[in-house]
């Protein structure tokens, strides 16, 4: 009888052994590509944000067209620099598309020192679209709907209190 609690006890232990040696290397790969990913889109949201904020910025400090792109690239790449993304290649570029200023970002995020992952660069690209108002033109709309849905207000009035 002794015999056969030694055996048993003898499997249990070495189980252990096995598992821990399979299982917690794997669990070591999940949980680093998880902080990769992180990395990867806290980049990638970073440099949405300043490619959306930098058009944005350039539409409402200026009304020339001429001068939108230029303040855009300006904007951007001084938001980015205040980021501090772990990213290589942070590169922004910008573009006047019919009505729509469009400032586009992009780069390399940094993978670490893993071997599979070292030479290979997770690449992102982001866009921040802003349509480009004309200020006086977009009050002067503004002041003609209110105008004529005031207006409208009043013929609904004058003819609930007719048919009163």
């Amino acid at each position: 009888m002794e015999k056969r609690e030694r055996k048993t006890k003898r499997i249990f232990r070495g189980s252990a052994t096995v598992e821990a040696c399979v299982i917690l290397p794997f669990l070591l790969v999940i949980f680093s590509m998880i902080i990769f990913v992180s990395f990867f889109l806290h980049n990638e949201c970073g440099a949405w944000q300043c490619s959306y904020i930098a058009a944005m910025r350039a539409d409402t400090v200026t009304g020339k067209t001429e001068k939108k792109s230029g303040l855009a690239h300006t904007f951007g790449k001084q938001m980015l620099n205040e980021q501090m993304l772990a990213a290589s290649v942070l590169e922004i570029s910008e573009k006047i598309q019919g009505k729509e200023l469009v400032v586009y970002a992009n780069g390399d995020t940094c993978t670490g020192a893993m071997p599979k992952f070292s030479e290979n660069r997770w690449h992102f690209e982001t866009k921040g679209r802003m349509m480009m108002l004309k200020p006086v033109q977009f009050i002067r709309r503004i002041r003609l709907t209110k105008d004529v849905s005031e207006s409208i207000q009043e013929n609904r009035k004058e003819e609930t209190d007719d048919d009163l």
